[in-house]
């Protein structure tokens, strides 16, 4: 996305891996299972409700085994920005 998300639905949109906005220790993050699992934009990691995934949900969903450090970090990435 070239612009700054105006709303939640253009929010939902926005690719995580390898974002220059979704930074942790001011680099972007690119995780190969993620990618590789189909974990792409901030919409596959939000609920129905807005909230965003629990760790366990999220390993289920995904088929991916992660650090609850790297996950919640990321979380905390993406709501820092947006």
């Amino acid at each position: 996305m070239a612009h700054t998300p105006l709303n939640k639905n253009e929010v939902k949109n926005v690719v995580i891996l390898n974002n220059k906005f979704v930074t942790i220790a001011g680099k972007s993050v690119f995780y190969r299972s993620w990618d590789e699992a189909g974990v792409k934009y901030v919409k596959d990691l939000i609920i129905e409700d807005g909230n965003f995934l629990t760790l366990n949900v999220f390993q289920h969903s995904f088929g991916i085994k992660t650090h609850s450090l790297q996950f919640l970090g990321l979380l905390n990435a993406i709501s820092l920005q947006y």
